[in-house]
């Protein structure tokens, strides 16, 4: 059995609606920009150090769970817990729509980070994971790295999250790893589900 868990959001946006309501936050250099970062890189510390499998979801008001976005480590893209932390921190504005619009956090970003335009693409394409609840995650143990792209695009194709804007083309077999790790996700989505700081 593949080893998986799950982490809470719920810290970050506390974060932004209790003690960064003006957005200092969102440039990362200032003095509020790195408490956050200190704040996401906590919020992420049990995340595996090994290669994996993640996906970010949310529970509507009935405790569905939506799938936002599936993301993938291993081969030059840092294990599970490096990155998730760097999407923490890279697309903190996330956390920031509840308060803001998306204008308004265009304007953020433009202001903080002149002339990067690429920074204003990255940051509304993050937006598709907005409200999201947990980032659920499965290890893939010695898995290779082309089969955990294998596994990464399959997973996009059957769970269809929104945030994956990009199809990248499934392998014509299926992968034996592939219903473990929706069995694991599965099984943390459903421990997850009726939690009262979800």
């Amino acid at each position: 059995m593949l080893k998986s868990d799950s982490i809470c959001l719920k810290k970050l946006y506390d974060f932004a609606w209790n003690d960064d309501r003006t957005g200092e936050a969102l440039l990362q250099n200032s003095p509020t920009g790195r408490q956050y970062g200190k704040l996401a890189r906590s919020v992420a510390e049990p995340v595996s150090l090994y290669q994996g499998i993640y996906m970010w979801g949310r529970y509507d008001e009935q405790r569905r769970w939506i799938n936002l976005y599936i993301g993938r480590s291993g081969k030059g893209k840092s294990h599970l817990q490096g990155r998730i932390v760097q999407e923490l921190i890279d697309d903190r504005n996330i956390f920031w729509e509840p308060i803001f619009t998306k204008r308004q956090l265009q304007e953020h970003c433009r202001r903080n980070y002149p002339g990067r335009e690429d920074y204003v693409k990255n940051w509304d394409r993050a937006l598709n994971r907005s409200r999201a609840t947990h980032i659920v995650w499965v290890e893939t143990g010695t898995a290779l790295p082309k089969d955990i792209a294998d596994i990464e695009s399959e997973l996009i194709e059957i769970l269809n999250p929104r945030g994956n804007t990009q199809l990248p083309k499934p392998p014509k077999e299926a992968h034996d790893l592939t219903i473990e790790v929706i069995e694991c996700f599965r099984k943390e989505i459903n421990r997850r589900r009726f939690e009262k700081s979800s």
